[in-house]
């Protein structure tokens, strides 16, 4: 990966914000002395709980979705990096009223470990945290600890649900939210028939002159646009790299033509740097209708990509997909 997950969840903090605690009833019963009640199996090792954890950190946009997904509100949580507040704009009904900490990332996208230890966590929720794997030990040590299960940002939306419901002792629940999400995703799928094999690439900008073009076929986003029936354009999968995402210059910007082209701008400046660029203006995407930018706000949710952002996703988006691919 490129440094474009560092640099946006950088410029955010830990601030208090007053929200209501709310945990919904049900879950495992707890276990007998010495048998852990809840195990969950992860790609940096197994976290084991004696009973559900009642106070939950949760350190990726993901993970905080996940949370109040399934009714509990974590105790702190990463900053969502596209408001001053730190809570994402499909979070807040959820969040209105609770005390929460809002956990701010350094320059190098390290969470902060000291406030993550302050909280007092008897669960930590990492399964969309970029650095987990430079982090896994001493957050372990602080209190059982999941990540991803088959690596950064490469796990779908339903395994990160899954081991989400899992460690928070509501598995059943999970799975009716992944159902009903499935669902909404094959209905719009059979919906836009016109959304079937169109080509996608999908791109970042976070500096000027260059774009972070994802390339990897298994990342989150890609995955969640191809059960719509879109298809990454071959030129980005071949792109060279073994990270989800690899820089391009202006000078190949052909990199990101395909039938629709989404990109994010981190700041606006940089939106006007790509569309002054007479090579972006005329690539066959831009000239036939299929470029769309994206805002944080619109880029977030499909970035998270989870059973509470997806929907926000779908409502933004599809109506942006109708007019780029029609």
């Amino acid at each position: 990966m490129d440094t474009t997950t560092r640099r946006v969840a950088v410029a955010l903090g830990a601030l208090p914000l007053l929200l209501t605690a709310a945990c919904a009833p049900g879950g495992p019963p707890d276990a007998g002395p010495g048998e852990p009640a809840i195990t969950v199996e992860h790609g940096l090792g197994t976290a084991e709980l004696a009973a559900p954890p009642e106070r939950v950190v949760t350190l990726s946009l993901g993970d905080t979705d996940l949370a109040l997904a399934l009714g509990v509100t974590p105790v702190a949580m990463e900053a969502f990096w596209g408001s001053d507040s730190g809570v994402a704009p499909w979070q807040e009904d959820a969040l209105a009223g609770a005390a929460v900490t809002v956990l701010r990332p350094d320059a190098d996208g390290a969470v902060p470990i000291e406030q993550v230890a302050a909280a007092e966590p008897d669960l930590i929720l990492a399964t969309g945290l970029y650095t987990v794997d430079e982090q896994y030990g001493r957050l372990s040590q602080i209190a059982p600890t999941v990540a991803y299960r088959n690596g950064p940002l490469r796990d779908t939306w339903q395994e990160s649900a899954t081991a989400a419901g899992a460690a928070l002792g509501r598995a059943e629940e999970a799975g009716e939210l992944v159902a009903a999400l499935e669902a909404r995703l094959a209905d719009t799928a059979a919906g836009h028939p016109e959304f079937d094999g169109a080509t996608f690439t999908f791109s970042q900008a976070h500096e000027p002159g260059a774009l972070s073009v994802m390339r990897s076929t298994d990342d989150v986003t890609a995955v969640l646009l191809a059960e719509l029936g879109l298809v990454m354009s071959e030129e980005a999968g071949e792109l060279p790299g073994s990270e989800f995402s690899v820089r391009v210059g202006f000078e190949e910007l052909e990199a990101i033509d395909a039938d629709v082209a989404l990109v994010n701008f981190y700041a606006e400046d940089l939106r006007d740097d790509l569309e002054g660029n007479t090579v972006f203006r005329r690539l066959p995407v831009v000239e036939g209708g299929g470029y769309i930018p994206l805002t944080n706000e619109e880029f977030a949710p499909l970035r998270a990509a989870t059973v509470l952002s997806v929907p926000e996703a779908l409502d933004v988006m599809v109506p942006k997909l109708e007019d780029a691919v029609g």
